[in-house]
C-alpha cells in the first residue's frame, strides 16, 4: 500500500472516529499521536529486515 493510499484511509478513519463516533479531540490527538509512533515503528522494522 502507497503511503498517499494509507493516509487517505486514516483521514477517512479519523474523520469517522470525529462524526459517527463523535470521540472528544484529546481523544482524537491520542489516537494520532498512537498511529504515528506504530507506523514509525513499522517502518524502522521494514528497513531492519534489509540489514540482516
Amino acid at each position: 500500500m502507497e503511503k498517499k493510499e494509507l493516509n487517505v484511509y486514516l483521514k477517512e478513519y479519523l474523520d469517522d472516529c470525529l462524526l459517527r463516533k463523535r470521540l472528544s479531540e484529546k481523544t482524537l490527538c491520542a489516537y494520532k499521536i498512537d498511529l504515528k509512533q506504530f507506523f514509525d515503528f513499522i517502518d524502522q522494522s521494514y528497513v531492519d529486515d534489509f540489514k540482516k
